[in-house]
């Protein structure tokens, strides 16, 4: 019986972390040191503050494409209050802002507001399109 609970605690945690993981929040150090250099896809961005409404109203739909679409692009989260590096290098001008980052010199799409699933789906689509894993910093 100590097996089964122990084995459905890790499962569940494992879950937890994984459907998580991939909205962490960064900074301008780990996304240019640790994330681009070695990107594989996509990195998408999510620039949200905590006293922002339509952040929280869209953030529930970003993190359900998060789960959905780990495997085509990898997922963060960037507080612009925490992060004003971040917003003065993409021009962060409302919140919440999206960014789709598809070039390791830091080339990226961007949409301002509250998407949709759908609509952040097709950005994710549209970068995978333009990836270009072959840039040096």
């Amino acid at each position: 019986m100590k097996k089964i609970i122990l084995f459905s605690v890790i499962i569940i945690s494992c879950l937890y972390t994984t459907t998580y993981a991939q909205t962490r929040e960064i900074d301008a150090n780990e996304l240019a040191t640790s994330l681009m250099p070695h990107m594989t896809k996509p990195i998408v961005i999510d620039f949200w503050a905590t006293w922002c409404g339509p952040c929280r109203q869209y953030s529930p739909t970003f993190h359900s494409v998060a789960r959905l679409q780990s495997r085509q692009a990898d997922f963060y989260k960037v507080d612009i209050d925490n992060n004003r590096d971040l917003v003065g290098i993409f021009e962060i001008n409302a919140v919440p802002t999206t960014i789709v980052i598809y070039s390791k010199t830091g080339e990226h799409l961007k949409a301002e507001g509250i998407l949709t699933a759908e609509e952040l789906k097709t950005l994710i689509q549209q970068a995978q399109g333009l990836l270009d894993l072959n840039d040096s910093f």
